[in-house]
């Protein structure tokens, strides 16, 4: 199996969100709008990265943050499904044997838009119902 094999093999397998978490900060006031914020300045950065003519070290590392960013603040709401691919392209971002750019473009490219847009439609849905 390759990487993105394995990558599809464990977004698939991964639900999009923790149940136990999400029943944690459903009743919030206002958490899918700070979500929604959250996730958008994330996902602007990483398409600003994304666009960058060169990959170098630096943009690959500063690719590496703000998927680590993203990650956080996913997992602490329980976006177990975004969390885990955050961390996928963090750690293929990061420096050291495992840093590849070339996978972290095509993970990126191939997951981020369809994990981000079936998590956000299942948390408006959950916090659609929960608010009624």
């Amino acid at each position: 199996m390759n990487a993105g094999t394995d990558v599809a093999v464990d977004l698939e397998t991964t639900p999009l969100i923790d149940e136990d978490l999400f029943c944690q900060i459903k009743d919030i006031p206002d958490i899918f709008s700070d979500i929604v914020e959250s996730v958008q300045e994330k996902i602007t950065i990483l398409q600003q990265l994304r666009h960058e003519p060169v990959f170098t070290d630096r943009t690959l590392k500063s690719f590496s943050d703000a998927a680590h960013s993203l990650k956080s603040g996913m997992s602490v709401v329980g976006c177990t499904r975004l969390a885990l691919l955050c961390g996928k392209i963090e750690s293929l971002g990061k420096s050291g044997s495992n840093q590849n750019g070339m996978e972290l473009i095509q993970i990126y490219d191939t997951y981020m838009v369809s994990v981000v847009q079936a998590t956000m439609s299942e948390l408006q849905s959950r916090l659609a119902v929960s608010a009624n």
